[in-house]
């Protein structure tokens, strides 16, 4: 028997939250294959030191490609034994925020509705979708159906973050107050 199943139930959960906890959120990503999967977020640092070890990675890869590039998940612990799947599912939702992004199959708004349904235990989560998204018909009704639910379940924040919608845009005020009007009705 490991020395950590060995611990105390608390001490092993104390353990656990420290270990599946990420200050930077858990990015949610769907593989072609449709698996799902919560990822530690790869911080992007502009400092010179970086750049220079960015483009070693880049040569690396050019060099020695791999055969399939993902991320891997953030609970590795529960493909140990069963003990530790059934001790540590679910627990980095609670204490996380999953950080939702557009990609080529889903956009944001739409994947964040299932997911709430399928994760009771999901508390924050930061959607960041495209501006043409967010404005669609279906981006706005995805947004109402957000919303319903924040206002079924209050311990829920959502947080929707808008790239390349900033303050210099000339519209950037009248597109504030048309959002807050359709969010307000």
């Amino acid at each position: 028997m490991s020395p950590l199943l060995r611990l105390p139930q608390e001490l092993r959960d104390q353990i656990y939250l420290t270990i599946l906890y990420d200050a930077d959120g858990l990015l949610y990503k769907q593989d072609k294959d449709g698996i799902n999967r919560l990822c530690r977020r790869s911080t992007h640092r502009s400092s010179r030191k970086s750049i220079l070890a960015a483009l070693r990675r880049a040569l690396l890869r050019r060099a020695f490609p791999r055969s399939r590039t993902h991320r891997s998940e953030i609970n590795q612990l529960k493909y140990v034994c069963k003990q530790l799947y059934k001790e540590t599912k679910g627990l980095a939702l609670p204490q996380n925020r999953v950080i939702l992004e557009d990609s080529r199959s889903f956009n944001a708004m739409e994947q964040c509705v299932p997911l709430f349904h399928r994760w009771s235990m999901l508390r924050q989560v930061a959607i960041k979708c495209s501006s043409m998204t967010f404005e669609s018909d279906y981006g706005q009704a995805m947004l109402i159906a957000i919303l319903n639910y924040c206002k079924e379940n209050v311990d829920v924040s959502v947080r929707v973050h808008i790239p390349y919608w900033s303050q210099a845009d000339p519209n950037f005020v009248p597109r504030g107050l048309s959002y807050l009007f359709a969010l307000r009705k």
